[in-house]
């Protein structure tokens, strides 16, 4: 499974490339936000050869405010899906409505970019709404923890595997419980254990990104958090 590592959109890339690899990731995932969108569309084939040079593969989270089925949120999606293409790789976008009349529009979205490598993001859906959303013949990314603060762990399980050909891609950071929190694994309350063996089992052709951002200390807690995941998948397939 490649682990790829989320980068803050405020910071510089290239530093933030350098460390992802230097960690052990397998790539990175680029936030089309801030500072880091403008580094990204000046410089597209400065930062593709340097993740070339390295070795590492990328990713790219649209802003997280756009709404594919928004008519001008659409046109800013595909305009920004330039980068994607140029980079050959996908694109992550949030799906941002969860009401009956939103859910029948993603037919017609399903038709608009069915040949693009866009994946489509939960937030904080139920299970039962995300179900909805699933029957359209889309790609789709669960972040984990969106998942598990308002459905349960067996919910999780159950839902993953009956939507296993639909999902390509993984969001993981811990919780705190309380709030929407980017913790660091194993400094919140998620059982990351029994999450990663999930994922080994039933998605280990697939990609993951930590999406860590409440940290004081990142390199030590990206350390870390990827020899957790490491060695949970180690000790997983010695059983």
């Amino acid at each position: 499974m490649r682990i790829f590592l989320t980068l803050d959109p405020s910071k510089d890339v290239y530093s933030q490339i350098e460390l992802a690899k230097k960690l052990g990731f397998d790539g990175v995932e680029i936030v089309l936000e801030d500072y880091m969108r403008e580094v990204v569309e000046k410089e597209k084939e400065k930062i593709k050869n340097k993740l070339e040079n390295l070795g590492i593969y990328a990713s790219f989270h649209l802003p997280n405010w756009l709404n594919i089925l928004n008519r001008d949120d659409q046109k800013e999606i595909l305009h920004l899906y330039r980068i994607v293409e140029y980079f050959n790789s996908f694109g992550v976008v949030h799906i941002l409505s969860d009401d009956e009349d939103s859910i029948k529009k993603y037919k017609i979205v399903e038709k608009e970019i069915k040949d693009k490598n866009l994946y489509f993001e939960n937030l904080f859906q139920r299970a039962e709404i995300l179900e909805n959303i699933f029957t359209f013949n889309l790609k789709f990314v669960i972040d984990i923890s969106h998942f598990l603060t308002v459905n349960s762990f067996s919910k999780f399980k159950e839902f993953l595997i009956k939507n296993k050909n639909k999902i390509f891609h993984f969001h993981l950071s811990d919780i705190n419980g309380i709030t929407h929190s980017h913790l660091p694994l194993g400094k919140g309350i998620l059982p990351i254990k029994k999450i990663v063996e999930i994922l080994v089992e039933y998605f280990n052709d697939r990609t993951i990104s930590f999406e860590i951002f409440e940290t004081d200390i990142p390199e030590l807690d990206f350390e870390i958090s990827i020899k957790i995941f490491k060695n949970i998948i180690d000790k997983y397939g010695k059983k």
